[in-house]
């Protein structure tokens, strides 16, 4: 223990008088804050843009609200829409859908500048609009200027400690003295293990120290105690890994030159080679889906279930929602097109959940291929251990847009059940609705 000590205290005194490991982990700092900062300032966005949807919507309602209480159909400038008709009812129903920012997103970003966070939803919305963006993988978002808290520690963490490290045990013998060293150490492991523990102690404290304001500005240290320790707890384990390949290096190897092409090579293939493999073998196996056209591919196919006879849509409404055979339309003896027309939205929504269930089995199939690939890409495992614990990773926003899908699924069926029984709305009937298609 003695010996650790001693060396933890000549490798302070060593690290004061080098500028190039102090310049090495001022930058180190710099980026960690620049990271942080870019979270926090997305984190405040949105934060800010879903209080602003909700004004909005409120607004919405209350002009609903007042279009009933003075006895008007609805916007002057709209002479057709009828709010006492289920339809347009639930058409100025405002139905949002918003994924609030977690409070640990400055320190991980994740795929939270590339899928939408909030839907407005109507009887025509799918969890694939175009509003809702397909992902995109960290990397690649540092090559448009985003660099956040999470890329800091998993990329540029480990060249730091390249620099911090390379010439311990390789110092000595680059100037000599390595014999000299020897005498006075009793085990020389050891006291290269003592200067490593040093450069831990202080990259720690520097995470710990630039994380702690941000954490305490989204208060997710009172809100999410138990994912920002794991979060952290996932940090020092990356941080060690590095550390102990590191260390092997050093004591495996001898000269500052040496050391630091070994390294250097560990760090390119660890951060770049094998998670650019991973990437290329991924997209061989899983190539891009353009998800988009492929839904409105889908959505012009149920469109054509409009120009079908009406008596064949109001049989295919019957088939898929049984409980209209108890409504009102149902047991008249003639067809009314506007209540069928009405609930044709009913039908496509039952279309593109199929398509949209095939979405998703392929993404979860890419994903499984992922996993399995975490052994040659350790890097990705982290990263999406970070990107999960955030919230700010796929799965996050497959709940997102399940959530989304829920939603329209409550709306179209409103729609269809209230015009099937010829509701007549009312203020107290819209109140209704507010409530079952809002948070």
């Amino acid at each position: 223990m003695s010996l650790i000590a001693s060396s933890i205290r000549s490798e302070n005194i060593h690290f004061k008088r080098n500028p190039y490991k102090i310049g090495a982990l001022i930058l180190f700092f710099v980026a960690a804050i620049y990271g942080l900062q870019n979270g926090y300032t997305l984190y405040q966005t949105q934060t800010e843009e879903i209080e602003k949807i909700k004004l909005k919507n409120k607004k919405t309602s209350d002009q609903v609200v007042q279009w009933f209480a003075e006895g008007k159909s609805g916007p002057e400038n709209r002479p057709w829409v009828n709010i006492r008709e289920p339809y347009w009812s639930l058409w100025y129903t405002p139905s949002p859908v918003c994924k609030k920012p977690s409070s640990l997103m400055p320190f991980s970003i994740g795929q939270a500048e590339q899928f939408g966070y909030y839907k407005q939803v109507t009887n025509r919305s799918t969890p694939y609009d175009g509003d809702l963006a397909e992902e995109i993988a960290n990397p690649e978002r540092l090559a448009i200027g985003t660099l956040d808290f999470s890329f800091v520690i998993l990329f540029l963490l480990p060249a730091i400690l390249l620099v911090l490290l390379f010439n311990i045990g390789g110092l000595e013998k680059d100037l000599g003295f390595e014999q000299l060293i020897f005498l006075s150490v009793t085990d020389h492991k050891i006291w290269i293990l003592g200067r490593y523990l040093y450069y831990l102690i202080i990259i720690v404290a520097t995470i710990l120290l630039t994380a702690l304001p941000y954490a305490l500005l989204t208060k997710s240290l009172l809100q999410d105690p138990g994912k920002m320790f794991h979060f952290f707890l996932y940090t020092f384990l990356y941080v060690v890994s590095w550390m102990a390949i590191f260390f092997i290096v050093s004591v495996a190897f001898s000269g500052s030159k040496n050391i630091s092409i070994v390294m250097v090579a560990l760090w390119l293939t660890l951060t770049v080679v094998l998670p650019g493999t991973t990437h290329q073998l991924t997209t061989l196996n899983y190539p891009a889906t353009y998800m988009t056209e492929l839904l409105d591919a889908k959505r012009e196919e149920a469109d054509k279930i409009s120009e079908l006879p009406k008596e064949k849509i109001k049989n295919l409404l019957i088939a898929s929602f049984p409980e209209l055979r108890n409504s009102l339309h149902y047991s008249d003896t003639t067809i009314d097109e506007e209540i069928i027309n009405n609930s044709v939205s009913y039908l496509v929504n039952n279309m593109m959940k199929e398509t949209t269930r095939k979405i998703e089995v392929l993404h979860e199939e890419k994903n499984s291929f992922i996993r399995k690939m975490y052994l040659i890409n350790p890097v990705g495992f982290f990263q999406n251990k970070h990107n999960g614990i955030a919230d700010t990773d796929y799965y996050s926003f497959q709940l997102f847009r399940n959530k989304i899908q829920n939603r329209i699924n409550k709306k179209v069926s409103l729609m269809a059940s209230e015009s099937w029984n010829k509701v007549v709305v009312d203020s107290v009937r819209y109140q209704h609705y507010l409530k079952e298609l809002n948070d």
